[in-house]
């Protein structure tokens, strides 16, 4: 699959710390109304996230102050969104240049008036430099015409602050090119690529031919003058997400689903109602909690309003549910106790049934290595199927991130570790937090998380067939997957999942393009993946709406909007309609289970399956009824190549099957030759059941590249272990692959003349060439496994030299392999590092290191960095200098110098 570069405009953080109160606009948040009473609260934290929301939309940069902490003679544009009249916010604003006040919030209308004096009924009115907002914006009106309307409000005939000024220019500039280059981008691709709805990809392109105006963005004091630049910004802006929008045709077999977590009783019907009206199929309500619910348990409380108003909710919302044709999936966030009763978080305390960091400090989490708290999310998981629910979700199934991520290391945990490995720790937790038996540690916590899921899956299967099993995860699992102890590829591998969601929360399309494609990848098929999605991160809905496209394009099989409760949720679903849900479908997962075999094939973990373009390779599908309900009569099915969704390249099979051979499991196998380029295997057709009706499915395969031989061959030698030549010049110089930045340090060391390789893989076989290996941070810490860790240490004690880099001496993600050396014990920052004789200026982030055994060979600020030790006949170098993740970052000039030094020691 082709790598494209996504073009998009980051949203600039919330909050500007480092950009002075003048350059930005202030929210001004009224905190003494909302400490008067949970309403007020809610009703003033609202109102300025409202207004957040329209700041965002209008690309304009803000921060949230609270009133009590205004300043004296505050200069700049303000907005209090949600405020009672107030001398002091009064005399401190006396010199603002704008003052936008919502008076409209809270029935604070007829104070505003009669505090400043307001005699008119006008809707607006205005008085200096304030402007005052009395008439409430009617309930239907879009976002982006509220967010129209503060504009104008804040920037007509305002005299703007020269910093405010060169603000703008900054982000609307970069916001004009953007939209340049998406215009021309989108343009290309709708033209290109073949549609079914030719009327739609025709409206499309004619919104997207028409140009972008010219905008000067030449300094001026003169609001107006901003104001009919955004104006114009925003017209064009609109017009070409808008064209995106139509151009996502509705995709058969998707899941289009919503998070939906609720605090008081809910209107199930307008619920209903919004999502079944945007096509969307699948809602996932938060149904209960790691210590309370919000329906009627055996052994767990509800929450309290919940219990006041004896309310099941997880009732209520299953009959809406099936009224509207929704799936509801009951969302459970496991283990996380924070919102459970205090008489229940007392008493896991006292029973020891909460997580214990490396201090024996308790966390309100339970810990998921106690057979009793196994036992309880077991129980909790199980019993939502007492309710006709569509699947039941796992969420926060894991170790805890917060405060840190250093659990469990309670003395339930040592027990159960001992029980499970026959390993006896005699000095706990010392010898699970550093060396290999961290890592078998590790492996056991995540069997904890594993083993639930299992058994939940299991049970589901075996008393409810039809209900689906899924989890919302983490995302950056090669990363998290250390830290939270969440292996949810293995999940996916074994099949104890019908889908999963990963969380990929981010206003960043470029980390959401690379997030998503590495997971879609991974998956290659197995099961479908629907893409978790921030909405509530997003600028406005046509960001939201490029993501849905981006996971599109990378081969997801739907995507997930967190949440249902983000203020614009309408607008959001509204832009969906326009396209990719203009039409509704059935759940992906609601379809045949279909598993795809291939012989042969390159499989690596960031590619599709690679073979010769034209290879004739043997392949088997089987086929059993998974989660579609109903008695089955018939399945007829075609397989065949895609290139495009939807549209076949070459049909390799096409079978006819009866059900009862369906029910006992099917299969189709024969040869197909392999298309050139990246094409994907896919089964499409339809069952009829019992009664005679029938129901589409679609099952997305794996994806294969197809390569001609000469580029086939080049890559299969070069996945083979390094064979230095003869009479090489020492050291020769191994760099690990899955590093940050290993084609970096090749490439460095390469042009100083040292003989140095990529090690592909990290296996005795591929670095034993090495006399030094260097080990950057991994970018999938899964590769560094417990045998993998002891076959690292046998090498260096027999005589070999390891140079560990950055978090590659044991921090965070990273297992410490040497700890008698040194160990990590904080982080700062540097200017220069010192090693032996020699000064290097390098500015970085950098770790402080803790000598063991080890000698100190570099130091920074007064602080150790660089750690040397002889562990047995070798050596090992800790160096606690960040390494440079982007290939722009400056400090690869003090790398070029740093790592040639350290190969020296």
């Amino acid at each position: 699959m082709r790598k494209v570069k996504i073009l998009a405009l980051a949203v600039t953080a919330i909050i500007l710390t480092s950009v002075p109160l003048a350059a930005q606009i202030i929210i001004v948040r009224d905190d003494r109304w909302a400490a008067t009473s949970a309403e007020s609260r809610a009703l003033v934290n609202q109102q300025v996230e409202f207004v957040e929301w329209w700041l965002k939309r209008l690309r304009m940069p803000f921060q949230r102050v609270n009133a009590s902490a205004l300043t004296n003679n505050a200069e700049g544009l303000f907005v209090l969104p949600a405020n009672r009249p107030d001398a002091d916010v009064f005399a401190k604003l006396k010199n603002a240049r704008r003052v936008v006040i919502l008076a409209f919030v809270g029935d604070q209308t007829a104070a505003w008036r009669q505090t400043l004096g307001i005699n008119s009924t006008n809707g607006v009115a205005r008085k200096n430099s304030w402007v005052i907002v009395f008439q409430p914006f009617p309930p239907d009106l879009p976002n982006s015409e509220r967010a129209r309307f503060l504009a104008g409000w804040l920037l007509k005939g305002t005299v703007i602050p020269a910093g405010f000024q060169r603000t703008l220019q900054l982000r609307w500039q970069g916001w004009h090119q953007s939209l340049k280059q998406k215009q021309k981008q989108w343009l290309q691709e709708i033209s290109s690529r073949p549609y079914c709805d030719l009327e739609r990809q025709k409206e499309a392109i004619n919104l997207l031919q028409r140009p972008i105006a010219e905008i000067s963005f030449t300094l001026t004091s003169d609001g107006s003058v901003w104001l009919k630049r955004l104006e114009q910004l925003l017209s064009d802006h609109e017009r070409i997400h808008k064209a995106l929008a139509i151009s996502l045709e509705p995709r058969e077999g998707e899941i289009r689903g919503v998070w939906l977590h609720t605090y008081a009783p809910t209107d199930w019907e307008t619920v209903m109602q919004t999502i079944k009206s945007a096509n969307l199929n699948c809602l996932f309500f938060r149904a209960g909690r790691g210590g309370n619910v919000v329906y009627k348990s055996k052994f767990l409380p509800r929450d309290p309003w919940a219990e006041q108003g004896d309310l099941d909710e997880l009732k209520n919302a299953t009959e809406a549910a099936a009224r509207y044709g929704i799936e509801l999936h009951a969302w459970r966030v496991n283990h996380h106790f924070g919102t459970a009763p205090d008489w229940l978080k007392e008493q896991m305390a006292k029973e020891d049934r909460l997580v214990r960091d490396p201090q024996g400090k308790q966390a309100l989490w339970l810990n998921p290595g106690d057979p009793r708290n196994q036992e309880h999310e077991f129980q909790a998981m199980t019993e939502m199927l007492n309710y006709p629910v569509a699947g039941v979700h796992f969420d926060y199934i894991r170790y805890p991130e917060v405060p840190h991520y250093d659990f469990d290391y309670s003395e339930v945990s040592r027990r159960e570790f001992e029980k499970a490995t026959g390993i006896k720790l005699t000095n706990f937790p010392q010898q699970v937090l550093f060396g290999p038996l961290k890592i078998l540690y590790d492996n056991w916590q995540r069997d904890n998380i594993t083993n639930l899921v299992r058994r939940v899956y299991y049970a589901v299967k075996d008393t409810c067939p039809d209900v689906a099993v899924s989890a919302a995860v983490w995302q950056r699992h090669r990363y998290y997957y250390a830290l939270i102890k969440q292996d949810w590829m293995r999940w996916v591998r074994e099949r104890i999942l019908d889908f999963v969601c990963p969380m990929d929360y981010t206003n960043d399309n470029d980390a959401f393009f690379e997030r998503v494609r590495e997971q879609v990848l991974e998956i290659n098929g197995q099961i479908p993946i629907a893409i978790g999605i921030g909405a509530y991160l997003h600028a406005d809905e046509w960001q939201f709406v490029e993501q849905v496209k981006i996971a599109r394009d990378l081969g997801a099989d739907g995507f997930v909007i967190f949440a249902y409760n983000i203020a614009p949720i309408k607008d959001f679903l509204a832009a969906l309609t326009l396209g990719a849900t203009s039409q509704p479908t059935y759940p992906a997962h609601r379809v045949p289970q279909i598993a795809f075999n291939l012989s042969n094939g390159i499989r690596l973990k960031d590619s599709p399956i690679i073979y010769r373009a034209g290879e004739r390779v043997r392949f088997m599908v089987t086929i059993s009824p998974g989660l579609m309900q109903g008695d089955l009569k018939e399945l007829h099915l075609t397989i065949q190549w895609e290139r495009h969704e939807g549209f076949a390249e070459q049909v390799i099979a096409e079978a006819n099957l009866d059900g009862d051979a369906v029910k006992e499991g099917a299969f189709v196998k024969g040869e197909t030759l392999i298309p050139s380029g990246t094409v994907r295997l896919v089964a499409r057709g339809h069952v009829v059941f019992a009664n005679d009706s029938t129901q589409p499915f679609v099952k997305r395969g794996p994806f294969v590249k197809g390569m001609e031989s000469s580029e086939f061959h080049e890559l299969a030698q070069s996945l083979l272990p390094y064979k230095p030549p003869k009479r090489t010049q020492r050291p020769i110089v191994g760099v690990v692959s899955e590093g940050w930045s290993s084609e970096r340090f090749v490439g460095i060391l390469k042009a100083a003349g040292v003989h140095a390789f990529p090690v592909r893989f990290l296996e005795p076989a591929y670095w034993e060439a090495a006399d030094v290996l260097i080990v950057p941070p991994l970018r999938d810490v899964r590769e560094l496994t417990y045998q993998r860790a002891l076959a690292l240490r046998d090498w260096v004690t027999k005589g070999g030299k390891i140079i560990l880099l950055s978090e590659a001496c044991g921090y965070r993600a990273h297992a410490n392999l040497f700890p008698e050396v040194a160990i990590v014990s904080r982080e700062q920052n540097i200017k220069a590092l010192t090693l032996g004789n020699e000064k290097i200026a390098v500015e970085a982030r950098a770790l402080t290191m803790k000598p063991q055994d080890g000698k100190i060979v570099g130091t920074a600020n007064g602080n150790t960095v660089v750690v040397k030790g002889n562990v047995s006949k070798g050596t090992v170098i800790q160096c606690g200098v960040r390494v440079p993740v982007s290939d722009d970052a400056p400090e690869w000039s003090s790398w070029q110098k740093l790592i040639l030094a350290l190969l020296k020691l």
